[in-house]
């Protein structure tokens, strides 16, 4: 009973003078934990470290505890930091969890310079984090799913992500399918553009036949991918980029009626004429 009678004088305390050191972030966390695990079985906090905007502790889990299990209550240690004025993130550095606390929020849209760090072949920025503007590589990803809800930016991130490989100085060929017709025609005249669902198979057609073909040529050179092999070669291969909106446009009827080439089936090259033919296509269309 003396026992429970500290404790309660001690947490009233802690609720008191933390909050006049501007602690609130540790003290909610500490209530946190104190909350979620009983005193034999609760994570410690070993250190914190506090900058102009965040909160990051170290915290060790006792044996029972998992850092799965710790991850799972993260929306506990937000809502008590701050709801939505806070961002918690929690990651694990060897035994010991991270559980940063930031009140720095991120904005809904930001304005980027176009001289943003040009690294790798096929350089594309994907976002803005703490760091700032995030860039990628698209090489190092080579397929790629943009998802969200209705009006979420979708389409405005692949506008950013083919404009920004078109303004490469070496840029890759386009193939653009877009069948809702309501997106690109500005970009015409710079990618393929498709947006006729029986075309927008043989695109893929002619584009597996190209992946083939490319792959029995690396293999019967010796390379691994195309970057070491325009490193050793006088005859270079273009970088292809096949983008798709609207995935669900392009529907099981379109896919199964029609009859897509196998590997052993005569190869056609995606080159000028390819090109030209599909755009005497659109035309007709």
């Amino acid at each position: 009973m003396k026992g429970n009678i500290f404790a309660e004088i001690k947490n009233d305390i802690r609720s008191i003078i933390m909050p006049m050191l501007n602690m609130e972030i540790p003290l909610a966390v500490t209530e946190t934990i104190e909350a979620l695990w009983t005193d034999n079985l609760r994570p410690q906090i070993h250190a914190k470290k506090k900058t102009a905007n965040s909160y990051t502790f170290t915290i060790a889990l006792p044996a029972g505890i998992s850092f799965k299990d710790f991850y799972s209550k993260q929306d506990y240690f937000k809502d008590a930091a701050g709801g939505n004025k806070v961002q918690a993130d929690i990651s694990q550095s060897g035994k010991m969890v991270i559980l940063e606390i930031d009140t720095d929020m991120l904005g809904d849209y930001f304005k980027y310079d176009n001289n943003y760090p040009l690294k790798g072949v096929l350089p594309i920025p994907i976002g803005y984090s703490k760091r700032g503007l995030e860039v990628v590589d698209l090489t190092s990803l080579p397929h790629m799913l943009i998802g969200g809800t209705t009006g979420g930016g979708k389409s405005n991130a692949i506008h950013v992500v083919v404009n920004s490989l078109l303004n490469l100085s070496i840029a890759p060929m386009v193939v653009l399918v877009d069948l809702k017709m309501s997106e690109y025609s500005y970009l015409e005249n710079r990618v393929v553009l498709v947006t006729n669902s029986n075309t927008a198979c043989e695109a893929l057609d002619r584009l597996v036949a190209e992946m083939r073909k490319r792959q029995l040529l690396l293999k019967q050179s010796g390379f691994v991918n195309i970057a070491k092999y325009n490193a050793k070669c006088k005859v270079k291969l273009h970088y292809i980029v096949l983008v798709i909106d609207e995935l669900a446009e392009l529907t099981e009827y379109h896919i199964t009626n029609h009859k897509f080439g196998l590997p052993g089936d005569n190869v056609i090259t995606i080159n000028d004429e390819f090109i030209n033919n599909v755009r005497e296509e659109l035309k007709n269309a």
